[in-house]
């Protein structure tokens, strides 16, 4: 039999604690895929670390490429007792991604567009301004869960870059039902 994963040849049975081991259904050797692991992922699209060089390579789940698996490649912080399998780069982006989404479902909750001059050309150049500053539990940007953000928002008003700034600044004076006060 031959491993899908390592292309090498096993045998159809192994001896393992003194009992037999048939293989003949298995896809992977027992190297690759060793016994009581419960491993039911699929090697092929996570493959295991391999050493190059006295090096261990990982391969990115995102990118596909094998690395290095030091600092440089991968952040060596545990997820769950596990090692990342995403290196920094694809990390970054799965990151970006995720806060590009939830900002898209914030600012459409609080209606896509500056409620003082309609503005809604570019997501980025909106901001989130606390109604009262005295009911402000914490910042936007530091929370992840739609759960944990939906009560703050609603301390908000949707405000361009612009107009937030002449808030600050003392142009504008919010009140009245127009700004949610």
């Amino acid at each position: 039999m031959i491993c899908e994963n390592c292309k090498s040849e096993f045998p159809q049975s192994i001896i393992i604690n003194g009992k037999r081991k048939y293989l003949h259904q298995r896809r992977f050797c027992p190297s690759c895929s060793p016994f009581d692991k419960k491993n039911t992922k699929d090697i092929i699209k996570y493959p295991p670390p391999r050493i190059i060089g006295g090096v261990i390579h990982k391969t990115c789940r995102g990118c596909k490429q094998e690395l290095p698996f030091i600092e440089n490649h991968f952040y060596m912080k545990s997820t769950w007792g596990k090692s990342r399998a995403l290196c920094k780069s694809c990390s970054r982006k799965s990151k970006n991604n995720r806060n590009n989404k939830l900002k898209q479902w914030a600012v459409n909750l609080l209606g896509g567009k500056c409620i003082l001059c309609g503005y809604n050309k570019y997501i980025g150049s909106l901001d989130f301004h606390h109604k009262d500053p005295s009911q402000k539990d914490f910042g936007i940007a530091g929370k992840k869960a739609k759960s944990e953000l939906e009560p703050e928002l609603k301390k908000c008003i949707l405000v361009c870059r612009n107009c937030h700034g002449e808030i600050h600044g003392g142009l504008h004076v919010l009140g009245g039902a127009g700004y949610g006060n």
